[in-house]
């Protein structure tokens, strides 16, 4: 983790610029001023944060509590997702801080669960002209029960601070929520999702990525993308309403059961060490929809996500229930 971005899959950034802007003092030029792009990546283990900021001036020599007053970072977590309403709840929110003072990093945390754990998270930067980068490496077990797994989430923010040498002058954000008030309940989302399971190794073909060793926790095989960098590929067992099927999981980790073709009823085991602990039943729509159901299992609580759609199915499928179980 040195400030190099190099091993971010630089796809999909959040954007910050002028209409993210909050003004505190007539000083601030706004987008001309400041702008920002974030990238995330996760692995089991950490969240990433890869950003890159456009400053006109650099400037902070605040105390690491103080570091909000100068040109910092600030994130935030609603780690449980319960959206408290008005300000932070002490099971399961987290706020903390990422600048770089008197070339140094400097981090800090403000907010945090009686019962966490010190801060200890990974942070680098490079500075070229007027532009910074960060790169962060944030334990899951520093932001729990966020946790490092497909179908994982969590609420979050994130603004920039922006400080020309005269005071605060303003912010760029993400969501309301951290910067004039705390309130888990104006963030947005954090999905941790799968299917980018890629490396630097170039490719042609599929065989030209046959001697590289898994690096996903999920059964599948290794294909060469549109990218052509060799991609770790996760099997998606089919399953009809009357097939059996028994499918080991790698440690903690998410399978995807796609139930489809034949309108019914259609039950679902949950299986736990060899015991069934939990039973779903599901009535797939006899109409040309699309109707899925998303089930989240996860410490023995199910959760239902309606994700229905209107759009029809390009094959013969008469309706469909996806299924992600969380071990």
């Amino acid at each position: 983790i040195d400030g190099d971005l190099g091993d971010f899959i630089m796809l999909n950034p959040v954007v910050l610029g002028s209409n993210d802007y909050i003004k505190i003092t007539s000083n601030s030029n706004g987008d001309n001023d400041i702008s920002a792009k974030f990238f995330f990546m996760w692995d089991n283990n950490n969240l990433y944060a890869g950003i890159i900021v456009r400053d006109d001036v650099s400037y902070n020599t605040e105390n690491p509590e103080n570091i909000w007053k100068g040109d910092s970072v600030q994130m935030a977590f609603d780690a449980d997702f319960d959206r408290t309403e008005g300000s932070y709840d002490n099971d399961g929110d987290y706020e903390m801080g990422f600048s770089v003072v008197n070339s140094s990093t400097t981090t800090y945390r403000w907010v945090a669960p009686i019962t966490a754990k010190s801060m200890k998270v990974e942070f680098g930067y490079k500075k070229s002209g007027d532009e910074t980068t960060y790169e962060i490496a944030i334990p899951f077990e520093q932001i729990s029960p966020f946790a490092g797994r497909i179908g994982s989430m969590a609420g979050i923010s994130f603004l920039v601070d922006d400080n020309d040498g005269s005071g605060r002058e303003g912010f760029i954000q993400f969501t309301n929520g951290i910067g004039l008030t705390k309130d888990p309940s104006q963030f947005g989302e954090i999905v941790l999702a799968g299917g980018v399971c890629e490396v630097e190794h170039s490719c042609s073909n599929s065989k030209d990525c046959s001697s590289l060793q898994p690096i996903c926790n999920c059964p599948g095989g290794w294909e060469c993308n549109g990218r052509n960098m060799c991609e770790w590929i996760c099997e998606v067992p089919d399953v009809g309403v009357d097939d059996n099927i028994t499918y080991d999981t790698v440690g903690s980790d998410i399978h995807d059961l796609i139930i489809y073709d034949i309108a019914g009823d259609v039950q679902l085991d949950i299986i736990s060490d060899n015991s069934t602990t939990d039973t779903i039943l599901e009535d797939l729509s006899e109409t040309d929809e699309q109707n899925e159901d998303k089930i989240y299992y996860d410490n023995d609580i199910i959760k239902h996500k309606d994700t229905s759609t209107d759009s029809n199915k390009s094959d013969e499928s008469s309706g469909g229930c996806e299924c992600i179980i969380i071990d």
